[in-house]
């Protein structure tokens, strides 16, 4: 009798250890479940910014239309000199999601623009420029002294998305 006691007592001291290691391990892999579920959701609300982005962005760049507008503001901030040269031409492609076929072409075209005038004039074409609507980056901009004017070189990029395509 004695021995089906202690049989029955260690019988329960190991199933209660087997299911305290168990509960540690549930909660453990709970843990990892909603961190694992806290990313998914992350990168879902990251896919859906990009998909917004995307339709919001035509991926389009109107280098003529865009010049144009340069000249505009050359002749609205009064600038004696503005000269507009287009120069490199690059692409990069990313591919989106894992095993994914599918890329998009990142496309950035470089304007060069050489400009002389006032102090106040290069300083309101500089403003307007950054004010125009359009996916750019002012990579560079070099000032000169002159004797009555303030010569400029500046450098653009404008960027465009390129179709989706396959590889």
């Amino acid at each position: 009798m004695q021995r089906i006691v202690i049989g029955l007592v260690l019988g329960l001291l190991l199933s209660g250890g087997l299911y305290l290691a168990r509960q540690t391990e549930t909660k453990r892999l709970g843990s990892e479940l909603a961190k694992v579920q806290g990313e998914k959701l992350i990168l879902q609300q990251k896919a859906i910014e990009a998909a917004d982005l995307a339709r919001n962005y035509t991926g389009k760049t109107d280098i003529a239309g865009f010049t144009d507008a340069l000249y505009g503001c050359a002749r609205q901030a009064g600038l004696s000199d503005h000269e507009v040269t287009t120069s490199a031409f690059r692409e990069e492609q990313s591919t989106r999601g894992r095993g994914r076929k599918k890329a998009s072409t990142l496309q950035a075209s470089r304007l060069q623009i050489a400009l002389s005038g006032d102090f106040r004039a290069v300083a309101g074409y500089l403003d307007l420029v950054q004010k125009l609507d359009s996916h750019k980056r002012l990579t560079r901009l070099a000032l000169t002294p002159g004797d009555q004017q303030l010569a400029a070189k500046v450098i653009i990029d404008l960027y465009s998305l390129g179709e989706p395509h396959g590889r």
